[in-house]
């Protein structure tokens, strides 16, 4: 039994210090521009160990019942493991990537497979988008509001979208669904109204992310970013999107007896008011 237990903790420190190693690697080298706590790498170095150790038990059940039942079996199996620790180690360290990235393993593995494209821009055009969106701002009236915007009687989407969000690294996400680029993050502040063309007058004036061409999104479009069920981030809203503490955020269409309109993700609707203060996440449409 002695030799089993030896032999299984080599393993584990090996599996170990591989993983950590591919761990780092995946991090530094083909996603150094992400922002990551030290909360969120701790929970998954944890998780990462009581994995190893609870592997470490089967191997030594494994190979226990091995020598038990027959000798040449556990020298095969004994070579076996070793011969798949290596792929072992990094479907583990891919797997803990894409839990603290949140991004899915797919992806992860396509740029370990092609890191020349990391960088280069994506092109949108060989991908068509499956839904067209209202771009042009409308003015409705109270009587109207629901049914135009396609709202249920608490002012939340009847039907919701699939999105197919990509992260640019660079402030923005596309939705590759609509065919709408995002800010990220939205306005640092609250803007009144009155202050909004302001906002994103200044957003094309500095060429936010290298485009020139941000707008104010209408209700259809901010909609899109809608989800049916609450996220992980506590509101209805893919958490790709960096939050805010009240999640409003200004359309472009306005009431007919006066305000606008805004999207709100705390609750997963649509409201309008007067001159709300709310914040201003701006678009682009990429075609």
């Amino acid at each position: 039994m002695k030799p089993i237990v030896e032999f299984v903790l080599v393993i584990a420190g090996i599996t170990a210090a591989l993983t950590l190693i591919f761990f780092a690697i995946i991090l530094f080298v083909f996603y150094p521009a992400e922002t990551i706590s030290r909360t969120d790498i701790v929970h998954v170095i944890v998780s990462f160990f009581i994995m190893l150790v609870l592997t470490c038990m089967f191997f030594i059940i494994v190979l226990s019942s091995a020598t038990y039942l027959l000798s040449k079996a556990y020298k095969n199996i004994k070579a076996l493991i070793i011969i798949l620790m290596i792929p072992f180690c990094m479907a583990i360290s891919i797997v803990s990537a894409s839990y603290l990235l949140d991004e899915p393993v797919e992806n992860i593995i396509d740029r370990i497979v092609s890191p020349s494209d990391k960088d280069k821009p994506v092109s949108y055009s060989a991908k068509k988008s499956r839904y067209s969106l209202r771009s042009k701002p409308i003015t409705v009236s109270q009587e109207e509001f629901k049914k135009v915007f396609g709202l249920n009687e608490n002012l939340r989407p009847l039907e919701y979208l699939q999105n197919e969000f990509e992260d640019n690294r660079d402030g923005t996400i596309t939705d590759h669904a609509t065919g709408l680029m995002w800010q990220k993050s939205g306005s640092p502040n609250w803007i009144y109204l009155k202050d909004v063309p302001a906002y994103i007058e200044k957003l094309n004036r500095e060429r936010f992310a290298e485009y020139s061409d941000w707008r104010l999104p209408t209700v259809d479009e901010l909609k899109s970013l809608i989800t049916e069920n609450k996220q992980s981030n506590g509101l209805y809203i893919n958490p790709l999107f960096e939050t805010r503490g009240f999640n409003f955020f200004w359309s472009s269409d306005n009431r007919s007896s006066g305000g606008a309109c805004y999207v709100h993700f705390n609750f997963g609707g649509v409201d309008w008011d007067d001159d709300y203060d709310c914040y201003v996440r701006a678009v682009r449409s990429r075609q």
